[in-house]
């Protein structure tokens, strides 16, 4: 939900969409707006969730073994320094 919150705003209130603009929809209500409008904002939004994703999966992706190795440590040791952290991630 936050998320969608957040690409909310992006669109509507700081205008980070070229197909919406740099319009500030953030005070009007659905009914001020028509039928299309909306469903530009929504579809530009959807896009920006769509986006996000796409690239968080990616990084998840790549960074897995790092991911395995930090969370083996985590449940060999429970607790882990800073240094741990990054000697742990960084294969050592």
């Amino acid at each position: 939900r936050r998320a969608t919150q957040i690409a909310g705003a992006m669109v509507l209130k700081y205008g980070m969409s070229d197909k919406v603009g740099l319009i500030d929809f953030d005070e009007l209500s659905d009914k001020h707006m028509s039928a299309s409008t909306r469903a530009v904002i929504d579809a530009e939004i959807k896009s920006l969730l769509d986006a996000s994703h796409h690239r968080v999966m990616n990084i998840l992706r790549r960074e897995r073994p790092r991911l395995d190795r930090l969370a083996s440590a985590l449940m060999k040791h429970e607790t882990l320094t800073g240094d741990d952290i990054r000697n742990v991630v960084a294969g050592k």
